[in-house]
């Protein structure tokens, strides 16, 4: 018998209700040879009602010492105004993500069925008909987690990346292009299309630099292709098939553009989310730590 440690996390707003009916799912997997143990802790506003802050180093020990965690949403009005930043409800979520080292964000977006299309999404069945999306977005720098200043009349992010930090991530989407097996691309390895404004800022063109790089030379037979974000965004508007295959984005851009894909859907709401801490099988490592999640928020 294989017993998993799962960390639950509900959070706030429709958080609890989600992550129960999550729950009935997870444990329809368990089995004679498998089993999960659960451990349900606060994050978010309720914990910075309970604790005072939006996450416990309890918690954040026990995410470390789980196999995955299961997280559903953080915020809601009550909060706002109050904090913000790494001390408000999400800053509970960016801590846990730095701290579990998930740097990978899986975001899969395909398109629907003709019933869902027309119920749901503002486009036309043949505008998203076949569209299919890896979006994998940077989850652990970049402007989320860069130096800040917050004064009455100037406020700054800091907007950085390490040739390191950008490198493990293109070596996760080069994994997801040669692994994603999809009769779109009939079974073939999946483009990637890496996502930057390398015309204005300077860490996108290191960005650019590092991620050319690291797929020209360690995965020669894949496609490459890079997209000014906002030109991105334009096409998911207008064209969304043109950008079938892994979309390959810093934390900010990955932010919005899987956001975007949600309205090909028609709702964050049923979109999956999964943050890894690793490729898996490099260094030989038989498991990866995860945080899984919907796209979506509290729905306040």
């Amino acid at each position: 018998m294989t017993t998993h440690k799962i960390l639950v996390l509900p959070g706030d707003g429709i958080g609890p209700e989600i992550t129960a009916e999550a729950l009935k799912v997870l444990n329809a997997f368990s089995s004679n040879t498998r089993s999960f143990t659960l451990r349900t802790e606060l994050i978010g506003g309720c914990s910075i009602d309970a604790h005072g802050t939006p996450v416990t180093d309890a918690v954040i020990q026990a995410a470390l010492d789980s196999d995955a965690v299961l997280f559903a949403s953080v915020g809601g009005p009550k909060w706002d105004g109050v904090r913000r930043g790494l001390e408000g409800p999400e800053g509970g979520l960016l801590q846990l993500r730095k701290a579990m080292n998930v740097y990978g964000n899986l975001r899969p977006c395909i398109s629907p069925c003709k019933a869902v299309t027309r119920e749901f999404s503002p486009f036309k069945e043949e505008v998203v008909e076949g569209v299919e999306y890896l979006v994998l977005r940077e989850n652990c720098g970049g402007a989320y987690f860069g130096k800040k200043v917050e004064e009455k009349d100037y406020a700054m992010d800091e907007w950085g990346y390490s040739a390191p930090e950008v490198t493990r991530i293109a070596r996760l989407a080069a994994y997801l292009a040669l692994h994603h097996k999809s009769p779109t691309f009939s079974n073939n390895p999946l483009p990637i299309i890496s996502l930057d404004k390398a015309n204005v800022l300077a860490s996108s063109r290191l960005w650019r630099r590092v991620v050319t790089e690291t797929i020209t030379t360690e995965f020669p037979q894949l496609k490459l292709t890079h997209q000014l974000a906002d030109s991105a965004s334009l096409l998911m508007a207008t064209k969304p098939r043109v950008l079938n295959g892994v979309l390959l984005a810093d934390n900010t851009f990955g932010d919005m553009l899987s956001d975007q894909a949600g309205s090909i859907v028609g709702s964050l709401g049923v979109l999956p989310s999964a943050s890894l801490s690793g490729v898996p099988g490099e260094d030989g490592k038989e498991g990866l730590k995860g945080l899984y999640e919907p796209t979506h928020g509290s729905a306040p």
